[in-house]
């Protein structure tokens, strides 16, 4: 399955709920180019890979979203692209593959929840430590964070949830 180049007209759009459509790889391009799109959800696809790590400091996309929901995907990585979102406020990894997620994930200042339920992380980047809008992470078996600074990462010591 797939999403029609065409989707990208819609300039208006401001939410697109594109969940159970079997979409694989990466997250459709189409919808990178969708100027005022704020919530996104994909969950229950296929996705492998997040979008490409974009380096064009004028490229502006998803900079307007607020809410983004890749839950139960097959992601194995949260790349640096992530960085860009930083209006977002909701994060949904839960139920992927995920073991590596970008130190770029410390510019989302407006973050308040992020799930990483169900992924097999063994440590959390220290750089969650500075979302400073944080106000609930939600991932299995994590109730303390310990600083290894030999790494810059966050073990994962035990538990159900940090909230």
């Amino acid at each position: 399955a797939s999403l029609p180049v065409e989707i990208n007209q819609l300039t208006t759009l401001t939410t697109l709920h594109a969940s159970n459509n079997n979409f694989q790889g990466t997250v459709p391009l189409p919808i990178l180019t969708l100027p005022l799109l704020h919530t996104l959800s994909l969950s229950n696809n296929k996705i492998e890979d997040w979008w490409p790590d974009l380096n064009n400091k004028n490229n502006h996309f998803f900079t307007g979203l607020i809410s983004l929901d890749l839950r139960a995907n097959k992601l194995r990585k949260v790349g640096k692209s992530v960085g860009r979102m930083t209006s977002l406020r909701l994060l949904d990894l839960g139920n992927n593959s995920i073991t590596e997620i970008s130190s770029e994930i410390e510019k989302l200042t407006s973050l308040h929840t992020l799930n990483l339920d169900s992924n097999p992380l063994s440590v959390l980047p220290l750089e969650l430590t500075k979302l400073t809008s944080i106000r609930r992470i939600s991932a299995s078996n994590i109730s303390v964070f310990e600083e290894n600074a030999e790494n810059k990462e966050v073990k994962i010591l035990s538990g159900d949830r940090v909230q």
